[in-house]
């Protein structure tokens, strides 16, 4: 929201006809989180171009990285677990 002037385009998710929908901001968010999982630093940073009005913002790559660490693409070893996964009550 910082870098763009003409701010993140979204859809609310809420309404059944909207929930199969993206917008280009949301594609394009998506689609660079997609590539940062698979280590596909050329097309991402395109994306990034495309996605931060033609500027590579250190806070958008630093955030969209975290959040691609933290989702994994399922192969690899950043997907192997030490632990099985345990539930926890949240009281």
């Amino acid at each position: 929201l910082e870098v763009r002037s003409d701010g993140f385009q979204t859809r609310d998710r809420c309404p059944l006809e909207t929930r199969g929908t993206a917008t280009q901001d949301e594609t394009l968010e998506l689609t660079l989180i997609h590539q940062m999982r698979r280590e596909e630093t050329p097309k991402a940073r395109e994306t990034v171009l495309r996605h931060s009005a033609s500027t590579i913002d250190p806070d958008v790559i630093r955030a969209d990285l975290s959040f691609a660490a933290r989702c994994p693409t399922g192969h690899g070893p950043a997907f192997t677990r030490s632990a099985p996964p345990r539930l926890q009550v949240m009281g």
